[in-house]
C-alpha cells in the first residue's frame, strides 16, 4: 500500500512537469493542423467566416493543447477578428476566455486582464451567470499575479454572491480558496485562515459527495456480481439436471427388455464413440461458459480494488496538503498574535508608569495649590483682631472673596480632574446623610452669617441613602455653596430627605432670585453654561454644577432642578434602591 502510493505522487509529479513542456506536435496533429488551414482557406474562398472560424480555432487548441502558447494565441486572434465580422456574441467570448488563459499562462498580465474583461461584459450582456463567475475568478487570479488585490477581493466578492444565490457548490469552493490565498498575499493572515476554513469545508463537503456517488457504484457493481452469481448458480443446476436425465437415461437403458439389450449391444463401436464425443462436448461448453463467469467476476473485482485504491491515494494526498497549508497558516497566525500580544503588554507596562507618574504629579499639584489657598484663608480669619482702616478692610475682604471662590474652583477642578483620569468603580455603601450635611454646614457656616442667611436641616441621623460618600460630600458641598451665592441676605437655605422603596431623595433648596427657564436648560451644558455672579458680588466659574451632574451620574444618581425667577431653586439628588 505505502509503495503504490509512494509510486503514484511520484507518476502524478511527473505528469505535472510533463504538461508544463513544449510538446513536437506528433503526425497526427500535424494532420489536423495542414487540414484546417486548408479547410479554413476554402471557406475564405467562399466568405463563410464562421466556418473559416471554427477552422481556426481546431488549429488554435491543438498548438495550446502541445504548450505552443505563442502560435495558439496567433491563430485565436485571427478567429477573433473573423467573429467580429459576423457579430457572433458568443464566439467573440469564447475565444476572448481562451486568449485571456493563453496570456496568463504567457506571463502577459495586463493583456490577460483586457480579454478577460471583455469576456465578463459579454457573459454579463447574455446574463450567463456561471460565465460570469468564471470570469471574475479568472480576472482575480490575474489581478493577483499584477499584485492588486483589492481588486480582486471585489471580483471574488462579486462572483461569491453569485455562487451564493445557486449554492453552486463548486463554485464557492473556487471563490474561497482564491479569497483565502488573495489575503494571504495581502498579509491578512486572519481572514486568509476564515476563508480557508471555508474552502476546506466545501471541498470535504464536495468530496463526501463523491465517495458517495463511488460507494454507489460500488454497490451497483455488486449487485451486478450478486446476478452474475445467481446466474452461474442457475445454469450449474440446468448442468446437474442435464445429467441426471442422462443417468436416468441410462437407467432406463439398463432396464430395457432383452431384444431392446441386443439392438444396444450390436450398436457399432462408431456409434458409441460419436454418443460419447457429444457429451465430452456438452461438458466442455458448460465448463468454457463457467470459466467465462468467474473471469467476469474477477475483473469486476479487481476494477472495484483499483478504484478503490485510486480514491484512497488522491484523498490522502488532498489531506496531507490541506494539514501542511493549515500548518503553515496557523504558525502564522500564531506569530503574529506573539507579536500582538508583546506590543500589548510593552504598552501595558508603559501605561502603569504613566500612571503612576501621572498620581505623583497630580499629589504634588494638589499639595502645591492648596497650601498657599489654605495659608491665605487663614491670614483672613484673623483680620477682625486687628486695627484696620475702613478702606482697607473693605479691600481685605473683596480679596478674602476672590479666595475662597478661587478656593473653591481649585477644589472643583482637582475633584473634576481626579473624576476624569481615574476610571475605577466608586465604592458603595451606606451614607449619614445628616453627617455630611452638618460637616458642610460647618466649613459653609461663616459665609452664611456674613450674608444673614438661615441654614436649615430636616434630616435625621437614621436617614441614609447607598452611595459613594466621597461623591455625596462634594455634590452637596456644592450645591449649598451655590445656594449661598445667588440667596441674598436675609434668605434661607434647607435641606430635606424624602425615603420611599423605589428611591432615597435628597432636597437642597433657596430662596435666592432663582433662574429662568432657558438658564435652566444650559445649567449642566459645559459648552453653554457660564458663570453669573452672585447676590454679593461673588463670582464662580460655572464648573461646580457640571462637575455635581457628572459625579452623581457615576454612581447611578441623578440630578434634577427646578427654579422660579424671584422666588428660588430646588435641587433633588435621587438614588435608586
Amino acid at each position: 500500500m505505502t509503495k503504490s502510493t509512494g509510486l503514484f505522487v511520484l507518476v502524478l509529479l511527473i505528469s505535472l512537469w510533463a504538461s508544463a513542456q513544449k510538446h513536437p506536435l506528433s503526425r497526427s496533429d500535424s494532420g489536423i493542423v495542414v487540414a484546417n488551414l486548408q479547410k479554413y482557406d476554402d471557406l475564405i474562398a467562399r466568405d463563410d467566416f464562421r466556418g473559416a472560424s471554427g477552422a481556426l480555432n481546431d488549429v488554435a487548441f491543438v498548438y495550446w493543447n502541445n504548450n505552443h502558447y505563442e502560435e495558439a494565441a496567433k491563430y485565436y486572434e485571427q478567429s477573433l477578428d473573423l467573429n467580429m465580422r459576423v457579430a457572433n456574441e458568443n464566439g467573440i467570448a469564447m475565444i476572448n476566455n481562451n486568449l485571456g488563459m493563453l496570456y496568463a499562462d504567457l506571463g502577459r498580465y495586463e493583456q490577460s486582464l483586457d480579454k478577460f474583461s471583455k469576456t465578463l461584459a459579454a457573459r454579463r450582456a447574455s446574463n450567463e451567470e456561471v460565465g460570469i463567475i468564471a470570469a471574475l475568478v479568472n480576472m482575480a487570479v490575474v489581478l493577483n499575479n499584477l499584485e492588486r488585490y483589492e481588486e480582486s477581493v471585489k471580483r471574488l466578492s462579486e462572483a461569491l454572491d453569485l455562487a451564493r444565490e445557486h449554492y453552486d457548490k463548486q463554485q464557492m469552493r473556487s471563490v474561497y480558496g482564491m479569497l483565502s490565498e488573495t489575503y494571504e498575499k495581502m498579509g491578512d493572515v486572519e481572514r486568509s485562515l476564515q476563508y480557508f476554513e471555508l474552502y476546506k469545508s466545501f471541498h470535504e463537503q464536495i468530496q463526501r459527495e463523491e465517495i458517495k456517488g463511488v460507494n454507489e457504484q460500488l454497490e451497483k457493481e455488486r449487485v451486478q456480481k450478486q446476478q452474475l452469481a445467481a446466474e452461474k448458480a442457475l445454469k450449474e443446476n440446468e448442468l446437474l439436471k442435464k445429467q441426471l436425465e442422462l443417468y436416468q437415461k441410462n437407467e432406463e437403458l439398463q432396464q430395457k427388455d432383452s431384444i431392446n439389450q441386443s439392438l444396444y449391444s450390436s450398436l457399432s463401436a462408431q456409434e458409441l464413440e460419436l454418443e460419447l464425443l457429444e457429451r465430452d462436448k456438452q461438458l466442455s461448453d458448460l465448463e468454457a461458459e463457467a470459466q467465462h463467469i468467474e473471469n467476469q467476476k474477477l475483473e469486476v473485482q479487481k476494477n472495484a480494488y483499483l478504484t478503490t485504491l485510486i480514491i484512497v491515494v488522491i484523498a490522502g494526498v488532498i489531506i496531507a496538503i490541506l494539514i501542511l497549508i493549515n500548518v503553515r497558516k496557523t504558525k502564522q497566525h500564531n506569530q503574529v498574535l506573539e507579536e500582538k500580544n508583546r506590543s500589548i503588554e510593552e504598552q501595558r507596562q508603559e501605561l502603569e508608569v504613566a500612571n503612576h507618574t501621572k498620581d505623583r504629579i497630580f499629589s504634588v499639584i494638589s499639595h502645591d495649590l492648596r497650601s498657599p489657598i489654605s495659608s491665605l484663608r487663614g491670614f483672613f480669619s484673623y483680620i477682625d483682631l486687628f486695627d484696620v482702616p475702613d478702606e482697607l478692610r473693605n479691600a481685605l475682604k473683596g480679596v478674602e472673596s476672590q479666595l475662597a471662590n478661587s478656593a473653591t474652583l481649585l477644589e472643583n477642578l482637582l475633584t473634576w480632574s481626579r473624576s476624569q483620569l481615574e476610571k475605577a468603580v466608586p465604592k458603595k455603601e451606606e451614607v449619614a446623610v445628616a453627617e455630611i450635611v452638618e460637616k458642610n454646614f460647618r466649613l459653609l457656616q461663616e459665609h452664611a452669617t456674613k450674608k444673614e442667611i438661615a441654614l436649615s436641616s430636616s434630616i435625621t441621623n437614621n436617614d441614609v441613602l447607598f452611595s459613594d460618600p466621597d461623591t455625596v460630600d462634594i455634590v452637596l458641598r456644592n450645591l449649598i455653596q451655590n445656594a449661598l451665592k445667588f440667596t441674598p441676605k436675609g434668605g434661607s437655605v434647607a435641606i430635606s430627605y424624602n425615603h420611599s422603596p423605589e428611591e432615597d431623595c435628597v432636597i437642597v433648596k433657596d430662596t435666592g432670585v432663582g433662574m429662568k427657564p432657558e438658564k435652566v436648560a444650559s445649567l449642566f451644558d459645559i459648552s453653554t453654561n457660564r458663570s453669573s455672579v452672585g447676590t454679593d458680588k461673588e463670582k464662580g466659574s460655572g464648573l461646580g454644577l457640571i462637575l455635581c451632574k457628572e459625579l452623581i451620574e457615576k454612581v447611578g444618581g441623578v440630578i434634577e432642578v427646578s427654579s422660579e425667577p424671584e422666588v428660588g431653586t430646588e435641587f433633588k439628588l435621587r438614588f435608586q434602591n
